[in-house]
């Protein structure tokens, strides 16, 4: 903190503070320690309260210095757009924020208070509304869009992105697949509540992780004693013995396999592939397995299957998939985490932005630069 010396005219009696060039006469806090505290701001473990410990100041005051100056913009909508949602509070009435990405360069590019189809709605209305004709319309530039399976985004898409190839995020799909097979195991392992001392028990609630891993990913080669089994073997042997305990169990995993198997198909190997065929057949498979998780899944599968299948699409050697936003949210979570949630959603916005985006990919002069400026600048507007 900064003290102003208190000076008075002899002529008129008037008083005023005596001017200090690195100081702000409103904050009383030093420029270059505002740039400091915003510099501390950044991380994303980094709160409000403890920055204004080690500043000896309040949080008010660091709170208020950063409403004041950081100020997010929305980035331009890019080529790959990546949209999902994240839970921001269970007090509000719109519990989910929904968060839009570049694909090629990680930025966040917004942050909108909700996922209603009528809020989204309204927003991308917003976007180029002011547009001519002739004008190349900022959401005419998106070519790809990926999401997960929320349906109003498939609406939304369908309006507002007409030239863009929509996507689903093949992880998401085959969280699906697991999740089912995942309930098949449950259904089947209640059979066996009676004794929950036997081995079919034991297997099916402590080593069903076997069950959702991908078949070739399972260790072949390292012998390990299993308590449930009762003798040293590999996981394959484990695997072997959770899938002879039911039929219907085994019936879904060889069609879980055969999924796996398609989606993990790469670039190369893509091309010689009927993506579309062997999905289908499949699709088929899961239908014929007659049980409630099989018709569920190929159900899905077939309302969704042209957006799965433009999955397969790779940009640069990657494969386009929410998983950089995925970890994105991740980090999303630990910021309201450690802040224990926020009321106000447009500082929490503009926290997660500041933290997560690299501010020498800002667009408009938006920088670490543009901060500076504005702090060492922004008084003598109000001086003048």
């Amino acid at each position: 903190m900064v003290s102003f010396k208190r000076l008075c005219c002899k002529d008129c009696g008037t008083s005023f503070y005596d001017h200090v060039p690195l100081a702000d006469e409103t904050t009383k806090i030093a420029k270059v320690t505002q740039l400091h505290i915003l510099e501390d701001l950044k991380p994303f473990n980094s709160v409000f309260a403890s920055v204004a410990r080690k500043y000896d100041i309040s949080t008010t005051k660091v709170i208020s210095l950063f409403d004041e100056n950081i100020q997010v913009r929305r980035h331009p909508l890019p080529r790959i757009l990546l949209i999902d949602e994240f839970y921001f509070q269970r007090h509000s009435q719109q519990k989910y924020a929904f968060v839009m990405m570049n694909f090629e360069n990680k930025v966040i590019v917004d942050i909108i208070n909700s996922r209603w189809q009528n809020v989204l709605s309204d927003y991308f209305y917003s976007i180029d509304a002011e547009k001519g004709k002739g004008e190349k319309r900022e959401k005419e530039k998106v070519e790809f869009v990926c999401s997960d399976l929320y349906e109003p985004y498939r609406s939304i898409i369908a309006t507002y992105f007409k030239n863009a190839t929509y996507l689903v995020d093949h992880f998401h799909v085959v969280k699906l697949v697991n999740d089912q097979l995942n309930n098949t195991r449950k259904r089947e392992m209640r059979k066996h509540s009676d004794d929950k001392q036997s081995k079919e028990y034991r297997l099916l609630k402590f080593r069903y992780r076997l069950l959702m891993q991908y078949g070739p990913a399972i260790d072949i080669e390292t012998y390990r004693f299993d308590s449930i089994l009762g003798y040293h073997c590999v996981n394959k042997t484990v695997l072997d013995e959770l899938l002879s305990i039911s039929d219907d169990i085994k019936a879904f995993y060889d069609v879980k396999e055969a999924f796996m198997a398609l989606d993990d198909i790469d670039e190369k190997s893509a091309a010689e592939h009927d993506l579309e065929k062997e999905l289908d057949e499949i699709i088929n498979r899961f239908h014929q397995l007659g049980t409630k998780e099989g018709v569920t899944i190929s159900k899905t599968l077939k309302s969704w299957k042209r957006e799965y299948l433009n999955s397969f699409t790779w940009v640069n050697g990657r494969r386009i998939s929410n998983g950089p936003l995925e970890g994105k949210n991740n980090y999303i979570k630990k910021i309201l985490s450690n802040a224990n949630g926020y009321r106000n959603f447009n500082r929490a916005r503009n926290k997660i932005m500041f933290s997560q985006n690299l501010h020498n990919e800002y667009d408009s002069g938006f920088s670490d630069l543009y901060i500076v400026d504005k702090i060492l600048n922004n008084r003598k507007q109000k001086a003048k």
